[in-house]
C-alpha cells in the first residue's frame, strides 16, 4: 500500500488504534486535527504518531477529483481543432497560457486592451526578444506582457 512495507503498515495501524486515547483539542476540521497530531509530541519529545500523520498528509495532498486535468484538455480541445493541427506545442502552451492569465483577471481577448507600446511592437521582433543587452549571452529573454499591469516583463527564456 503505498510503498509501505507490511512492519510499516502494521505501524499505522497501531497508531490509528491509539490516535483515540490523546485529548486533541482540534476537531473543528481535517485539516486542524492532522496539524495537531504533526505537532503533538510525548514525554520524551518524539511524536508516537508521525508515521499515521505522514500517510495522512500523504492522502489529504492528492487531488480529490480529475477537474482541473479535465479543465486544461477541455480548453485544449478549443485551441487546438481539426483546423489548427498543425499548432506547435509552444504556440498552444501559449495560447492556453493567455488565455489563463486573462481570465485570472477577469478579462477576455474582446475586453483587454494592449498598452501603446505593445501595439508599437506588433509585427516586428521587439514584440519577443528584449532590445536591452543581456549581461549573460548565453541567455535570451523573452517579453511577456504583464496582464495586471499592462506592460512588459522582461523573462528568461532556456
Amino acid at each position: 500500500m503505498l510503498g509501505y512495507s507490511p512492519v510499516q503498515i502494521e505501524k499505522v495501524e497501531t497508531q490509528w488504534r491509539n490516535l483515540p486515547i490523546v485529548k486533541w483539542h482540534e476537531m473543528q476540521s481535517t485539516v486542524s486535527l492532522w496539524i495537531e497530531v504533526g505537532k503533538y509530541t510525548d514525554a520524551s519529545g518524539m511524536n508516537p504518531f508521525q508515521e499515521l500523520y505522514d500517510l495522512a498528509i500523504s492522502v489529504l495532498s492528492l487531488p480529490h477529483s480529475n477537474v482541473e486535468v479535465e479543465r486544461l484538455f477541455s480548453q485544449l480541445n478549443i485551441v487546438k481543432t481539426k483546423l489548427r493541427n498543425r499548432l506547435s506545442t509552444s504556440s498552444v502552451s501559449a495560447v492556453l497560457t493567455i488565455r489563463s492569465g486573462l481570465k485570472r483577471v477577469e478579462k477576455c481577448c474582446h475586453s483587454y486592451e494592449l498598452s501603446a507600446s505593445a501595439v508599437q511592437k506588433i509585427s516586428t521582433m521587439a514584440a519577443y526578444t528584449s532590445s536591452v543587452p543581456s549581461s549573460n549571452s548565453s541567455v535570451n529573454t523573452m517579453v511577456v506582457p504583464d496582464l495586471e499591469n499592462g506592460e512588459n516583463v522582461e523573462e528568461d527564456k532556456r
